[in-house]
């Protein structure tokens, strides 16, 4: 072998050895660095969901109240009888139970 191609032996392996190196450097940002992105969009679509996730239990809270009021003061007034009165109150309180048992399971499954 001439003295070129002994150097360009030598500058291929260089080469070589040098992406190998690189190609573990982007390993390493990448194990180390996803876990950091994804945690970081976890936390962005928390923050997102948490004023919707609220304002749905108002809005519930607000239509139960209202709906209840009106069963209430129709009742009172003797145009709807006790009877049906509960019945809205046994499926309200069902419809809570469930509705409060979803979160609880859909928390646990996150």
């Amino acid at each position: 072998m001439t003295k070129n191609q002994e150097l360009l032996m030598r500058i291929e392996e260089q080469r070589l050895k040098l992406q190998t190196e690189q190609a573990k450097n982007l390993n390493k940002i990448i194990d180390k660095g996803l876990p950091l992105v994804e945690k970081y969009f976890t936390s962005k679509i928390e923050k997102l969901e948490a004023p919707r996730f609220k304002w749905m239990f108002v809005i519930f809270g607000a239509i139960l109240f209202i709906s209840i009021g009106l069963t209430a003061f129709l009742t009172y007034h003797g145009k709807i009888s006790s009877e049906n009165f509960t019945f809205l109150l046994g499926i309200l309180i069902g419809s809570i139970i469930t509705l409060i048992g979803d979160v609880i399971i859909n928390m646990g499954n996150n």
